[in-house]
């Protein structure tokens, strides 16, 4: 997917989300206010021009706590192309990201990505270690080189929560650090405008995000 095509769906989600789902403002909100409405989704189309190639689906959900005193979150992301494109250039990719809440602060904890694209099958798997303050990657089973973590770090999934916690109407120019494995990169999140989204359930005043993904892999 090239980097036009990305960054208007990164527009979208952030559009559509900002206005049907209750993301906090303030990471110090975190005790009392949650983060998403659980097992909400956002199913939509693909376009290439005119012309659709695939679906999509973007899921949120808090998970049930296991054997950690942290709460954990998840972040689901999916693509299929149609029977269109199947005969051409099959696409499936599945991403999932799961989060925990430490010291009051949202961090990735993993991010699974399962491609496979014309047959050929790709798979990853980023561990985010805080106590080795590393970060671990599988490709295909076989181990990368860690790299250490910087601080206030966030996957490609998780940078969404990040930019609906920003207040683009006092800090309209938003930077956050994003890994999917790879380099980390900073991408830039500006305030676009105010508009409104109507709804089969209502009309929602929401702000428009434009998002440069700086090249960034997942």
């Amino acid at each position: 997917m090239n980097q036009r095509k990305i960054k208007q769906c990164l527009i979208l989600v952030s559009l559509i989300l900002a206005g049907l789902v209750p993301f906090q403002t303030s990471l110090a909100d975190t005790k009392h206010t949650s983060l998403f409405l659980d097992k909400s989704y956002f199913d939509y189309d693909i376009y290439w021009s005119f012309l659709k190639i695939g679906t999509a689906q973007l899921s949120f959900q808090q998970l049930e706590p296991k054997n950690s005193p942290e709460e954990a979150y998840q972040i689901r992301y999916s693509v299929k192309s149609n029977e269109l494109i199947n005969a051409i250039y099959p696409v499936e990719t599945n991403i999932v990201s799961t989060l925990l809440k430490i010291d009051d602060h949202i961090k990735p904890s993993s991010y699974k990505k399962n491609s496979n694209e014309g047959g050929k099958q790709r798979d990853s798997l980023v561990r985010f270690d805080y106590q080795l303050n590393q970060i671990i990657e599988e490709k295909n089973q076989i181990q990368l080189s860690p790299i250490d973590i910087e601080p206030n770090l966030q996957d490609p999934l998780s940078l969404i929560l990040a930019i609906c916690q920003n207040d683009f109407q006092s800090n309209p120019t938003f930077l956050q650090n994003v890994t999917d494995g790879g380099q980390i990169i900073p991408i830039k999140s500006s305030y676009v405008e105010m508009q409104t989204i109507n709804t089969e359930i209502g009309e929602f005043q929401s702000q428009v995000i434009d998002i440069d993904p700086q090249g960034l892999r997942g």
